[in-house]
């Protein structure tokens, strides 16, 4: 038996023998994608080199399925992928997974990034109360993902209504 995952732009076929954590983390890799076509940032966050930077903060869950987004075009800009080991590596991030491993220093993390405009995507429960931007969930086996507007209009991003509309809309714990 074959199970087919689309995820554009990506088409895969896993056998009875799939990993469904890196199948979900395909699935979570495809989301993170589309929030990038979905999401704007200011022009002066970008530097001269018309790369859009993902970069990912700790331990990569995505294993090297990550480098299917290497050079994708988002608008007129080429994704790139950089791994960070520590927040000061994250300098030049436009999004910035953050990965389970650096979870116990989220509020450092949050600190400092509050400052930028950098589209902060985590996959934990709880984590958009928290000031993450978009975080993945799972509910009933289906990822899904939740938005708090608040921090996206803190950091000067624009995130388009029909990514919106299938998000749920979450406020800071301190609201």
């Amino acid at each position: 038996m074959c199970v087919w995952i689309y995820i554009p732009p990506l088409f895969l076929c896993y056998s009875d023998t799939v990993d469904w954590k890196k199948a979900e983390y395909l699935i979570k890799l495809g989301f993170i994608y589309n929030f990038c076509l979905f999401t704007n940032w200011p022009l002066e966050t970008f530097s001269e080199s018309n790369q859009l930077v993902l970069c990912i903060l700790g331990e990569n869950p995505f294993g090297s399925t990550i480098f299917t987004l290497e050079g994708k075009m988002v608008f007129d800009r080429s994704l790139n992928v950089r791994f960070c080991n520590s927040l000061s590596e994250t300098n030049g991030c436009n999004i910035l997974f953050i990965a389970e491993s650096q979870l116990d220093h989220l509020s450092d993390i949050m600190q400092t990034i509050n400052q930028r405009s950098v589209l902060t995507i985590a996959d934990a429960p709880g984590l958009a109360e928290q000031g993450i931007m978009i975080n993945l969930i799972k509910i009933n086996d289906q990822i899904r993902f939740e938005i708090n507007m608040k921090a996206v209009e803190h950091a000067n991003l624009k995130i388009s209504s029909q990514l919106l509309n299938l998000a749920k809309i979450v406020n800071n714990n301190n609201e």
